[in-house]
């Protein structure tokens, strides 16, 4: 199996097992194979990024009573289009080589401009068995913003769009990110392929959901 499916199939189990647990989900984000890179400022102090890059491919798709998704095929950020996903999020290590505060913010961006972007907030984990750091934590500020042709969806470049209209986007998330790692934070990388899901779900029940764990998958094969 690839890393693409491990991750894919990953960050699937998960946002099933969240749209199971909570009925209220809105809108789900899942991308995988970003480029997941960290820069180091001082010990246990740095930056996490993961941007689209050749292999990524992600969907998003709206859960509501207005359902729809918008699909972007492998390579998509590519394509003659502004369609991207781009996260980053502060690390602060608390405990060498277990765990670290994170907070920073994601877009993603769909194939005619508009934009879905939330504040992150939560916890780097690493798993010492594995070798895999997670991120577990909330969203805040959700928006979707009809900024490309004002057409009101939210266009997929391989297929699929939903309205982006009417969803009450605010707060009440989780999100969860992995990548594989030999070590905790202590220097610096690149080239890591990470996955990233997010759920938006109507507060409080998103606070039910914060004890789901992290997820498992390996690294880039080069």
């Amino acid at each position: 199996m690839t890393n693409r499916s491990r991750i894919a199939l990953a960050l699937a189990a998960l946002a099933g097992g969240i749209a199971t647990a909570n009925a209220d989900v809105v809108l789900t984000l899942t991308y995988h194979d970003l480029d997941g890179s960290y820069t180091q400022s001082s010990p246990g102090v740095g930056s996490f990024s993961a941007v689209a890059g050749s292999n990524a491919a992600g969907e998003v798709s709206r859960v509501d009573s207005n359902p729809g998704g918008a699909s972007f095929g492998v390579g998509f950020q590519a394509e003659p289009n502004p369609a991207n996903f781009q996260l980053s999020l502060s690390v602060n290590v608390i405990l060498p080589n277990l765990a670290a505060t994170g907070a920073g913010s994601f877009t993603a961006t769909d194939a005619d401009g508009d934009t879905i972007s939330a504040d992150i907030d939560g916890t780097w984990i690493y798993d010492t068995v594995n070798s895999f750091i997670f991120f577990n934590g909330s969203l805040s500020n959700v928006v979707a913003s009809d900024n490309g042709t004002q057409d009101d969806m939210f266009n997929g470049t391989q297929f699929g769009n939903f309205q982006i209209s009417g969803m009450g986007l605010t707060e009440g998330a989780l999100t969860q990110i992995v990548f594989g790692a030999g070590s905790f934070f202590t220097s610096n990388f690149s080239g890591a392929a990470t996955g990233a899901t997010a759920q938006v779900i109507p507060a409080p029940g998103a606070l039910a959901l914060v004890g789901l764990g992290g997820l498992v998958a390996g690294r880039r094969r080069r």
